[in-house]
C-alpha cells in the first residue's frame, strides 16, 4: 500500500510544497529556491552569482537577496541598482542659475551667462565682474549684480554705452538757472546771478530779492490798489495775482507767457523756495480776508468758510435770514438770530444737526423704554410684542396672553384641555388620560398597566378616566381611592445606630409609619424599619404632601409623636408643623420649635446694674468690690468699709463710694495702709534758721540753738543772746557781739584768747 510521505514526514519540503506520488513524492520550491537532483530537497539560490545588482553591492539572503546601490543609484521596485536622475529629484536646488544635466550616476552643471560652477559642482554661482575688471566705470561706481553688473554714475554723469558722461545741464536743462546765466563744467553746473538777485541753495536758480509795492490793478498803464505791505515780485504775480509791482510799476506776465513761467515755474499761486521747492503762500495772513468767516489756505490758493447762518460775497461773510427762505424748522416755529436761527419745535420733535425740527427717535434714547421691541413712528413711538405676549395698560412693557382664557386656541375641537404657557399655550389631556398617538385627541390611560407599583400593598383596577385601589389586610384605601395607607401603629424612634433603633429616643406611643418618618423620625416599628431621608424618591412617596403631613395628607400631632419635644416648654400642634411656648428662662429658636436658654443679660434694658452672669434658664446679679447686693437682686449699693470693720488702715479709715482710704495725723505720710513719720528736718534744711538745729521727733520736730543763742517766741528760729546785760566776768567793761561777748581791757592790757579776762601784754 502506497504511503503518503508528505503528510507523514513533517517539514519534508521546507521553502516548499510536497506533491505525493505513487512511491515516492517531490517538492515545488518557492521563489528564491530550488530542488535538488532527486527534487526531495528545495534549496536557497544564491542571485549574487548572476551579477543581480549591477551598479551596487550583492547579499545573499535565504530565499531573496539585497542590493547596496553605489552613490548615484537607488533601489527599484525589481531589487536592481538603477541611476539617480539627480536633475529631476533636486526640487530644482541643483544647478541653480543654470541647466541640469544629468550623467550615469551624477549630474553636470550648465551655468548661464554671469556665472561660473560652484567648487561643489552642484549650483552656479555669481562671476563679481567688478573685481575681474577694476575701474570698469570710472569715474563712477561698479555694482556687482546677480549673474551681471551696472555702473552708478555720480550727479553730473550720465550712462552712455556702459560709460559715465559729462551732462551739458545747460543744454540739457534749458530753464535751468533761470532769471540767470548758465556755465557748463565737469561733472556740474554754474548759474551766474545779476544784481538784486540771489544764488538758491541748490545752485540752480536765481532769485529776485527786491521788495517792492504789490498793485491789485494795471490800467491804462497805470498802477493802482497797493498792497498793505511790500512784497517780492513772484509773492506779488505768482500768488497774490497783482497786476503790477515795483517803482516805477512793471506789468506782471500772465499765463501762458514764457516770462510768467520765468518767474513762477510752478504755476499761480505758488512761490520758489530757497531750496528751489515749490511753496505755497499762504494768502490768510493778508488782512480784512474771509471777514466774519475762516480763511483755509490751499495749494495756489485759499478758500473762506462761513460759520451756519452766513454766505459768502466776494470774499467776506454775511448773516444769512434763514427764516425767509422756505420753513427750516419743519415742525417748529423759525426765528432768525445774527448767524443763525432759532427752532421751536413741537412735541416729539427736536432740533437736528441742520436745527431742522427732526422726529425724536425715543427708541434710539431710550432702549429700555420698551420691554420687547420699540418702533419709532413720527412725533411719537410704539412698543411691540412678541407672538404671545399683548401690552399691559402702560403701553410699554409686555405680558403673556392667556389664550386659553381669551379662547384663542383649538383645543375643545379637539376634546382636549388648554393649558397657558408663557408665550403660548398646549392642549393636554385631563387627568386619567393620555394623548393619542396622532396628537389629535386623548384616550383613557390604563394606569395599571403605564404606572407599575401604584397599587403598592394592594391591587390596581382601572376605571375610565382613572383607577381604585384594593387594599391588602393592615392597609386602607385613601380617600381618593388611588393609594393604601398604611394604618399600622408601632413606636416612633429618633435615634437609630447601627440599625437599631434606641429605646431611650421613643415616647412609646404608638403612631403609623408616616406619622413617624414624615415628620423627623429616624426609624419605626417593632423590627425598627428605616425611614427614608428627606429629598428621596421613598421619602415623596411616603410623605406626598410633605414634611409635617401623614401620606392621606392629614396633619402629624408632633407634640404626641416625637420624643422629649419642646423641652423647657409647652408643644402647641399647628397644621405641618408645631411650636413651642417655652418657660421663663427660655426663648424659642428660630424655627419655633425648641426652647433655648435666654441670655437675659443681653436684654435691653439689662436685668442687673453692674455685672450679669447668665445660668441655664435664669440670671444672677453680682457687684463689683466696693458693693453689696441689695435686697432686690439686682441693684448694688456701695458696702461702709469702714464701719463693717473691713479695712486695713493704720490711723483712720474714711468710706468712699465703691470704696475707702485711709488718713493720718499732721506730721505723717500715708504709705499705702500704713502711716510714716515725716522728717521736717531734712526736707527744710533751714526749717530753724541759719543759728538752729533742728531734731525730728515722731509726728514733728523741735529746734535748738547754739551757745550764745536762744529760741525767740515762735520757738523755730535762734536769736542772740546779749550776755552783757546778765551776769559776765568783764571787769572792765563787756561788749556783746552776734553768739557771744567780749571783755574791754585797759591800756597795756589784752583779752585772754580763750577766757574774758584781761590779761598783761
Amino acid at each position: 500500500m502506497d504511503r503518503n510521505e508528505c503528510q507523514e514526514i513533517p517539514n519534508i519540503c521546507s521553502h516548499g510544497q510536497c506533491i505525493d506520488t505513487v512511491g515516492s513524492f517531490y517538492c515545488l520550491c518557492h521563489t528564491g529556491f530550488k530542488t535538488n537532483a532527486d527534487q526531495t530537497m528545495c534549496l536557497d539560490i544564491n542571485e549574487c552569482e548572476r551579477d543581480a545588482c549591477g551598479n551596487g553591492t550583492c547579499r545573499n539572503t535565504i530565499g531573496s537577496f539585497n542590493c547596496r546601490c553605489n552613490h548615484g543609484f537607488i533601489l527599484s521596485h525589481n531589487n536592481d541598482c538603477i541611476d539617480v536622475d539627480e536633475c529631476a529629484t533636486g526640487n530644482g536646488n541643483l544647478c541653480r542659475n543654470g541647466q541640469c544635466i544629468n550623467t550615469v550616476g551624477s549630474f553636470q552643471c550648465q551655468c548661464n551667462e554671469g556665472y561660473e560652477v560652484a567648487p561643489d559642482g552642484r549650483t552656479c554661482v555669481d562671476i563679481n565682474e567688478c573685481l575681474l575688471e577694476p575701474g570698469k566705470c570710472a569715474p563712477g561706481t561698479c555694482q556687482n549684480l546677480d549673474g551681471s553688473y551696472r555702473c552708478i554714475c555720480p550727479p553730473g554723469y550720465s550712462l552712455q554705452n556702459d560709460k559715465c558722461e559729462d551732462i551739458d545741464e545747460c543744454v540739457e536743462e534749458p530753464e535751468i538757472c533761470a532769471l540767470g546765466t548758465c556755465s557748463n563744467t565737469e561733472g556740474s553746473f554754474k548759474c551766474l546771478c545779476p544784481d538784486g538777485f540771489s544764488l538758491s541753495s541748490t545752485g540752480r536758480r536765481c532769485q529776485d530779492l527786491r521788495m517792492s509795492y504789490c498793485y491789485a490793478k494795471f490800467e491804462g498803464g497805470k498802477c493802482s490798489s497797493p498792497k498793505s505791505r511790500n512784497h517780492s515780485k513772484q509773492e506779488c504775480c505768482c500768488a497774490l495775482k497783482g497786476e503790477g509791482w515795483g517803482d516805477p510799476c512793471e506789468l506782471c506776465p500772465t499765463e501762458p507767457d514764457e516770462a510768467f513761467r520765468q518767474i513762477c515755474p510752478y504755476g499761480s499761486g505758488i512761490i520758489v523756495g530757497p531750496d528751489d521747492s515749490a511753496v505755497d503762500m499762504d494768502e490768510c495772513k493778508e488782512p480784512d480776508v474771509c471777514k466774519h468767516g475762516q480763511c483755509i489756505n490751499t495749494d495756489g490758493s485759499y478758500r473762506c468758510e462761513c460759520p451756519f447762518g452766513y454766505i459768502l460775497e466776494g470774499n467776506e461773510c454775511v448773516d444769512t435770514d434763514e427764516c425767509s427762505v422756505g420753513n427750516p424748522c419743519g415742525n417748529g416755529t423759525c426765528k432768525n438770530v445774527i448767524g443763525g436761527f432759532e427752532c421751536t419745535c413741537e412735541e416729539g420733535f427736536e432740533p437736528g444737526p441742520m436745527m431742522t425740527c427732526e422726529d425724536i427717535n425715543e427708541c434710539a434714547q431710550n432702549p429700555l423704554l420698551c420691554a420687547f421691541r420699540c418702533v419709532n413712528t413720527y412725533g411719537s413711538y410704539e412698543c411691540k410684542c412678541p407672538t404671545g405676549y399683548v401690552l399691559r395698560e402702560d403701553r410699554r412693557m409686555c405680558r403673556d396672553e392667556d389664550e386659553c382664557e381669551e379662547g384663542k386656541h383649538d383645543c375643545a375641537e379637539k376634546q382636549m384641555e388648554c393649558k397657558n404657557l408663557i408665550g403660548t399655550y398646549i392642549c393636554i389631556c385631563g387627568p386619567g388620560y393620555q394623548r393619542r398617538p396622532d396628537g389629535e385627541g386623548c384616550v383613557d390611560e390604563n394606569e395599571c398597566q403605564t404606572k407599575p407599583g401604584i397599587c403598592e400593598n394592594g391591587r390596581c383596577l382601572n376605571t375610565r378616566g382613572s383607577y381604585t385601589c384594593e387594599c391588602n389586610d393592615g392597609f386602607t384605601a385613601s380617600p381618593t381611592q388611588d393609594e393604601c395607607l398604611d394604618n399600622r401603629e408601632g413606636y416612633c424612634f429618633t435615634e437609630v445606630l447601627q440599625n437599631m433603633c434606641q429605646i431611650g429616643s421613643s415616647n412609646r406611643n404608638p403612631v403609623t409609619k408616616s406619622e413617624c418618618c414624615c415628620d423627623g423620625g429616624r426609624g419605626w416599628g417593632p423590627h425598627c424599619e428605616i425611614c427614608p431621608f428627606q429629598g428621596t424618591v421613598a421619602f415623596k412617596k411616603l410623605c406626598p404632601h410633605g414634611r409635617g403631613f401623614m401620606t392621606n395628607g392629614a396633619d402629624i400631632d408632633e407634640c404626641k409623636v416625637i420624643h422629649d419635644v419642646c423641652r423647657n416648654g409647652e408643644c402647641v400642634n399647628d397644621r405641618g408643623s408645631y411650636h413651642c411656648i417655652c418657660k421663663t428662662g427660655y426663648t424659642p429658636d428660630i424655627t419655633g420649635t425648641a426652647c433655648i436658654d435666654l441670655n437675659e443679660c443681653n436684654q435691653a434694658p439689662k436685668p442687673c446694674n453692674f455685672i450679669c452672669k447668665n445660668t441655664e434658664g435664669s440670671y444672677q446679679c453680682s457687684c463689683p468690690k466696693g458693693y453689696i447686693l441689695q435686697e432686690d437682686g439686682r441693684s448694688c449699693k456701695d458696702l461702709d468699709e469702714c464701719a463693717t470693720k473691713q479695712h486695713n488702715c493704720q490711723f483712720l479709715c474714711v468710706n468712699t463710694i465703691g470704696s475707702f482710704t485711709c488718713k493720718c495725723p499732721p506730721g505723717f505720710t500715708q504709705h499705702h495702709t500704713a502711716c510714716i513719720d515725716n522728717n521736717e528736718c531734712t526736707s527744710d534744711i533751714n526749717l530753724c534758721g541759719s543759728k538752729g538745729i533742728c531734731q525730728n521727733t515722731p509726728g514733728s520736730f523741735t529746734c535748738e540753738c547754739q551757745r550764745g543763742f536762744s529760741l525767740d517766741q515762735s520757738g523755730a528760729s535762734c536769736e542772740d543772746v546779749d550776755e552783757c546785760e546778765g551776769n559776765h566776768r568783764c571787769q572792765h567793761g563787756c561788749q556783746n557781739i552776734i553768739g557771744g561777748y567780749r571783755c574791754s581791757c585797759p591800756q597795756g592790757y589784752l583779752q585772754h584768747y580763750q577766757w574774758n579776762q584781761c590779761v598783761g601784754k
